[in-house]
């Protein structure tokens, strides 16, 4: 098989607004969460709500949370904590990064951080793969999409 890297490692992180944090405090620890007004998330499998994960130094908790947003798309629940509303989880990758790097978000647990592994796509070994194939894997590479190819 053959493994084409499409995203690297996905880091979750918690972040909140500056003014949310002014006026509610710094969580310290996953257990914290629950004083304070999570933006929480809704899977849509099945309809629960995202038990929010965190791992330090082998220790890895699951924290319900609670707050006034329940949403699932990224971009209410980046907005809601961007407005204030209280502490979001995201991908880094989501565009959370962006409103760290300027300010408007605050990475809050940053020593409890999970990463999930990146997404991949992954084709048989063959001599001759299909032109379709090979033209999408040329185009995404040329784009800048995939990071590397691997062998698995």
């Amino acid at each position: 098989m053959i493994a084409v890297r499409l995203t690297p490692d996905l880091k979750m992180v918690a972040v909140a607004a500056p003014e949310y944090l002014a006026r509610c405090g710094t969580p310290t620890s996953p257990a914290d969460l629950h004083q304070h007004a999570c933006i929480n998330w809704r899977l849509q499998a099945d309809g629960r709500q995202y038990r929010w994960e965190f791992k330090k130094r082998g220790q890895r908790l699951d924290v319900a949370v609670e707050g006034p947003v329940v949403t699932n798309h990224a971009d209410i629940g980046i907005a809601a904590a961007l407005g204030g509303l209280g502490i979001a989880y995201h991908f880094e990758q989501d565009g959370v990064a962006e409103h760290i790097a300027q300010g408007r978000l605050v990475q809050v647990l940053a020593d409890w951080t999970v990463s999930r592994p990146g997404l991949f796509l992954y084709y048989p070994n063959r001599q001759h793969r299909p032109a379709l194939l090979g033209a999408l894997i040329d185009c995404l590479l040329d784009k800048g999409v995939f990071a590397e190819v691997q062998e698995a």
